[in-house]
């Protein structure tokens, strides 16, 4: 099936999981693959600050269906790191919400 939205897909990223060990500074990341996806910017009415300010970045990601798209997976894009804090699968791909982490790296 054709995707209409394929030609929005114009952004490299790397997805990796994430394996907690305990400490706060040296979590393992293991990669898992990389995808071409449309990232859009992304501002929730709960996640605004005093005068609508946020040091968070979130974005919307639109990818075709990948099983590595996943809640609790990093991905890493223009040297930043996001973890993706929710997936919804529709008919034509998949769309995830990513949040910034700070200290990643």
């Amino acid at each position: 099936m054709l995707n209409p939205f394929e030609r929005f897909y114009d952004t490299p990223a790397e997805i990796y999981s994430r394996v907690d060990n305990g400490y706060t500074d040296g979590d393992a990341k293991t990669y898992l693959g990389k995808i071409i996806c449309d990232l859009q910017p992304y501002t929730g009415d709960t996640e605004d600050k005093p005068y609508g300010l946020s040091s968070e970045k979130m974005y919307k990601l639109y990818a075709d269906k990948r099983d590595i798209i996943k809640t609790g997976n990093m991905v890493k894009f223009a040297d930043c790191w996001y973890r993706i804090v929710d997936t919804e699968e529709w008919s034509l791909g998949v769309t995830a919400l990513i949040r910034s982490v700070e200290n990643e790296g």
